[in-house]
Order: C-alpha cells, then structure tokens, then sequence
C-alpha cells in the first residue's frame, strides 16, 4: 500500500515469480498490480445499474415489438385464409357456369 501526497492510498498485489536465465542464473520477475480502488469500484456498480436499467427497457421494447409484430402476422394470416376463400367461391362460380346448360 502506497499513500500519495492528496491523502489517497493504491493498494497493489505484489507477484514474485522465479526464473532461469540463459547463463543459469536465478532471477527473480516482480509485478505489480494495482487493484480497483473503492472510487472506482463505487462507478462501477453505478454503471451496472444504469446498463441494467437501460438492459430492461431494452427488453420490454424487444418484448412489446414481438407482440406488435405477432398481432400483423396473425392479421395477415387471416387475410389470406379470407382472399383464399374468395378465391375458391369465385373457381366455383366461374366452374357452376360452365356447367350450366345454355351458358
């Protein structure tokens, strides 16, 4: 942990890892990393909630669009299955007429 001269701290993990160099020798490779500190980690959740948020609308929209769009297709379905019967009476009428004498 580190103090910086505005009062803040950095927290890092400190990784030792050993190794062979080319000549045999042992060295060792240090890193540092820094964790999240708390500020961050305070954004952070805020900008979950916010994409949270914003994810829920998103999917009641895609939800009330999949409704809107079955409601068409099962008006469409019914207007055809109508045009398909208007079809077939007017068949059967053009065929009634061919088949009536002295038509």
């Amino acid at each position: 942990m580190k103090r910086l001269p505005d009062g803040d701290t950095i927290i890092v993990n400190i990784q030792a890892i050993p190794f062979v160099g080319a000549s045999k020798e042992r060295f060792f490779l240090v890193l540092f990393e820094e964790q999240q500190s708390k500020k961050k980690g305070r954004r952070e959740i805020q900008l979950a909630r916010s994409s949270s948020r914003a994810n829920n609308h998103l999917k009641r929209e895609l939800e009330a669009t999949r409704e809107y769009l079955q409601s068409i297709i099962e008006e469409q379905e019914a207007m055809n299955e109508e045009l398909r019967g208007a079809v077939l009476v007017s068949l059967d009428l053009e065929e009634f007429r061919k088949t009536r004498p002295g038509a």
